[in-house]
């Protein structure tokens, strides 16, 4: 159910025919913290991690003020939680996600921007001792950014992203909610 959920989403735009204008490739690094909550029965927390990812990013509506973006993003970090009776477990979390992005233009500090996302992440684990857990979940997430036009056609960006959910790859669900700080570049490769 969720995967179609999230199928419906990614392909709403394709289908409705909303690419008009701008189209831009690009790359980010990633240092996420998903480990703000503990599970309820082991307080299980996962790590701060590292991580890279890819993403196509479009214009949907232009006005004076505002931009509407959709941005598709592939995502992969590594990170670790201490589990009971096997210890320090390595998980790989793969996180797929549509977000949407509103740029604000009538703001004296050009390049702000905000909005939400809709996450499809695949967690797994990896430890010699035990049998890997794996789980595929949805959850939502906000962001903040600030994107720098350096040079015609390319942008640096920071953003802060909090994402909200959990995963049930470990012996409980563990909650996945935490900050992370993507710092990337987008190449636009249309007008």
């Amino acid at each position: 159910m969720n995967k179609k959920i999230f199928y419906i989403y990614l392909f709403i735009p394709i289908i409705s025919n909303t690419i008009f204008a701008q189209v831009g490739l690009g790359t980010k690094g990633v240092i996420n913290y998903p480990g703000i909550l503990t599970s309820e029965q082991n307080n299980i927390r996962f790590d701060p991690g590292f991580g890279y990812g890819f993403f196509i990013r479009h214009d949907v509506y232009s006005a004076a003020d505002w931009n509407l973006d959709f941005r598709y993003s592939a995502v992969v970090s590594k990170h670790s939680a201490k589990l009971p009776r096997s210890g320090d477990t390595n998980y790989k979390f793969s996180d797929f996600s549509v977000d949407f992005i509103v740029e604000f233009n009538a703001l004296k500090i050009k390049g702000l921007y905000s909005g939400l996302a809709l996450n499809f992440m695949s967690a797994v684990s990896s430890n010699r001792y035990i049998s890997d857990y794996s789980d595929e979940t949805l959850y939502p997430s906000i962001l903040f950014g600030y994107s720098y036009n350096w040079a015609e056609g390319f942008d640096f960006f920071a953003e802060f992203i909090a994402g909200f959910g959990s995963t049930k790859a470990g012996p409980e669900k563990i909650p996945i909610t935490g900050p992370a700080l993507h710092l990337g570049l987008t190449m636009y490769i249309s007008e």
